[in-house]
Formats: structure tokens, C-alpha cells, sequence
């Protein structure tokens, strides 16, 4: 049925607007105009006039925000997400929309997130099999991280640190309009940075929770700390100078050494667990700001094979 606001009877309107508010959807009456509908209080004709025309005004954005959530509540059949209002939430039930390569398993790293446990990537039998296989890496060390504070310009004090929630990790390309976030050509590799246990997602952040920048660090089969390039590409020198430092520091604490980068072939090879692809866009080599492209692409490894995703 479609509702004209601009002549539609006003229990007619309140029926089309009551559920959806309830839904979270932002109301396009007032709050006089609410509290008139809900038997509150009364306004004037004349005033039932301006509210009307305010609420015309509003209305097609109201009907875009109804599609949308209309939208969310489809991609989230079978994911049970809870708080479709929150932008994170959102955010990972449109990426696990958008491409084949790691769908299945981004979908049950979903499922197990929303249903109260982060955790479920890190307690996967393939991802303990693969921390088993590596004895030197000190699994809590590097599960856990290292915090790192340091002074940014313009900006204060700015905290480096290991993402821990599933959810914020997917955002990594998003932040930043890169190729790895929403609508980006490798978006797949978020989710293989969320899934496998030897991909870790490192953010800058200023004090009041804002994201400076990100790097995507990974543990190479040859056992090397792999450190990629720092986004956005053209952040300042001190934050970019904060991530080496927190690399050199957590290199030290896992006991394991950098990758240098910056060879036009990579002298490593990163295996894919949970996940069945993951792009590669090459070592950072650390304290340099320099990245080694010549060896670039895309990882597929032996071990998603063994998942049966």
C-alpha cells in the first residue's frame, strides 16, 4: 500500500511510522507530532499543517531508511544479528554479501560472534593446528598483542594496539576507502584477516576512539613477522614512524624476526587456514616506508582445502 503523506489521514500514518520507529528506524515526525499521534498531547490545525509538511519533507528519507533495514534484516537470515542499528554490525552482514571466496566461513564466524562468542576463529581446530605446528610463536603473545602510545600531530595521544573484536577487524579496508573494505575488489581479504590465526589487525587510535590509520601484520610458514604497508597511504610520518616502533617491539616479544620486504620477490609465503583466499599486496619493510610489489597476489593455500568450506 502506498502512503502519500501529504493527504493520508493521520491514524493511517501512525500505523505506516509506529512499527518502523519501534525497528529503529529514525521517525520523520516531531516530537510534538509524536507525542499528538500517541494521545500525549494536542496540537492546533495549524499546527498539525506545519507538522505535516515537515513530515513530507522527511518522508523519502524515512522510506530509505525502512529499504534499508528491510535489506539488513535479509542479509542477516540465518545469522541471528542482534542490533542492526549498530554501523559495525552493518557493516560485516554487507561484506559477507559481497563475494564467493570466503563467504561460508565469514558466515560462521558471524554466526558464532553475534550468538556471544569472539573467540571462535582463535579456538577453530584448524587454526590451533596451525599454532601447534609453529612452536616458536608464542600463541598468547601474539593472539593478544602489545599496546603502544605515542604522540600524534595535531591529534594528541594515539593508542596502537591489536584489534581483538571480530567485527572491527572487518573494517579495516572500510576505514579507509581501500581495496579490502566494502565494495573493493579484494574485500575477501578482511575476512581471511578476521579468520586465520596467523593474520592480526593492528589500529591506531586517537584518545576519543577515532582510527588513525591500520596495518595488517602476519606470520609467514617460515616463521617471519610480516609487516604490510600502513593505510591510509599518505598518514603522517609520526604515525607511520608509531607503527614500526609497535612492529620492532612485537617482533621482539614473539621472539621472531622481521621480514624485510621491499625484493621484487617475496621471501615468504603466508598460507590462507580458514579462509580460501587472501591478497597479498607486499611487505612494508619496517622503519622504511618502502613496499616490496614485484611479488604481489593473491595466497591460496593447501590448508583451506582441509576446512571443507
Amino acid at each position: 500500500r502506498v502512503l502519500d503523506p501529504a493527504v493520508a489521514d493521520w491514524a493511517a500514518v501512525w500505523s505506516c511510522v509506529r512499527g518502523e520507529i519501534g525497528a529503529g528506524v529514525p521517525s520523520p515526525l516531531s516530537a510534538r507530532l509524536r507525542a499528538h499521534l500517541e494521545g500525549k498531547r494536542t496540537l492546533t490545525p495549524a499546527q498539525l499543517e506545519r507538522d505535516r509538511k515537515l513530515m513530507a519533507a522527511n518522508w523519502c528519507a524515512f522510506q530509505w531508511e525502512v529499504f534499508r533495514r528491510c535489506a539488513l534484516v535479509q542479509l542477516s537470515r540465518g545469522l541471528n544479528a542482534p542490533r542492526l542499528g549498530d554501523p559495525a554490525v552493518q557493516h560485516a552482514l554487507r561484506l559477507q554479501a559481497e563475494g564467493a571466496e570466503n563467504r561460508r566461513a565469514l558466515r560462521e564466524l558471524l554466526r558464532a560472534r553475534f550468538a556471544g562468542r569472539p573467540d571462535y576463529a582463535l579456538r577453530h581446530p584448524l587454526n590451533r593446528r596451525w599454532l601447534a605446528a609453529h612452536p616458536r610463536v608464542p600463541a598468547e603473545v601474539w593472539t593478544r598483542g602489545i599496546a603502544l602510545r605515542g604522540e600524534v600531530a595535531g591529534l594528541g595521544p594515539g593508542d596502537v594496539y591489536l584489534e581483538q573484536d571480530p567485527l572491527e577487524v572487518l573494517r579495516m579496508g572500510s576505514y579507509f576507502g581501500t581495496c579490502v573494505g566494502l565494495g573493493g575488489a579484494m574485500a575477501h581479504s578482511a575476512a581471511a584477516a578476521a579468520l586465520d590465526v596467523n593474520k592480526q589487525v593492528i589500529y591506531a587510535r586517537t584518545r576519543e576512539g577515532r582510527v588513525i590509520a591500520r596495518q595488517l601484520l602476519a606470520i609467514s610458514e617460515g616463521d617471519e613477522l610480516v609487516c604490510f604497508s600502513v593505510y591510509p597511504e599518505d598518514v603522517g610520518a609520526d604515525v607511520k614512524k608509531l607503527f614500526s616502533e609497535y612492529d620492532v617491539r612485537f617482533a621482539r616479544m614473539l621472539g621472531l624476526r622481521i621480514n624485510g620486504g621491499g625484493r621484487q620477490k617475496p621471501g615468504y609465503e603466508i598460507c590462507t587456514i580458514l579462509s580460501h583466499d587472501f591478497w597479498d599486496d607486499g611487505a612494508w619493510r619496517a622503519g622504511c616506508g618502502k613496499v616490496g610489489r614485484g611479488g604481489s597476489g593473491h595466497c591460496r593455500g593447501s590448508n583451506a582445502r582441509l576446512a571443507g568450506q
